[in-house]
């Protein structure tokens, strides 16, 4: 749909302004093979843990919430209804898996219970509401469906830390 070929490129550049952190580097290619030109592709770096990546501590998480269910030990289904693909840590432990999905679960069942609109409770102790902004903006801006927590969403989330929206 987007016939320019730069709405993907700019998201990605918008993403990295508005949310202050990671966002994978991607350049538009023209892919040649065997003397056949195949198109106008958008070679991009995939999203890892690493230092000059995602870079976050050992105990911390980097989650993907996909659409697809999938049936391996990092995966986890929530309470709500989410699927949510772990990245790390890789492999996970059982009692890893069960804090993270105990949080997600408290997340649910805080959001759902509309307990953010009492005075005393806040967003803030569940979110970067830095980076959840800058993760909506971009993602409104784009027009993107998928930004609707349906697949291709990242966060990540420490024990005892907020969660951060991205990369």
């Amino acid at each position: 749909p987007d016939k320019t070929l730069l709405k993907n490129i700019l998201m990605m550049k918008l993403g990295k302004q508005l949310m202050k952190s990671y966002t994978p580097q991607s350049e538009p290619v023209e892919v040649v093979i065997n003397g056949e030109y195949l198109g106008v592709y958008i070679l991009s770096e995939t999203i890892e843990v690493a230092k000059q990546r995602v870079n976050i501590s050992d105990n911390a998480y980097l989650v993907e919430i996909d659409y697809k269910p999938k049936e391996d030990d990092q995966t986890l289904l929530s309470e709500a209804g989410y699927n949510f693909t772990i990245h790390n840590p890789d492999p996970m432990t059982d009692l890893q898996k069960s804090v993270l999905k105990a949080h997600i679960d408290s997340v649910d069942v805080y959001m759902e219970s509309q307990q953010y609109f009492n005075e005393g409770n806040t967003l803030d102790d569940w979110f970067d509401m830095d980076a959840y902004l800058g993760f909506y903006w971009a993602q409104e801006f784009s027009e993107n469906p998928d930004g609707n927590f349906f697949t291709s969403v990242f966060f990540t989330w420490r024990p005892g830390d907020v969660i951060r929206m991205g990369p």
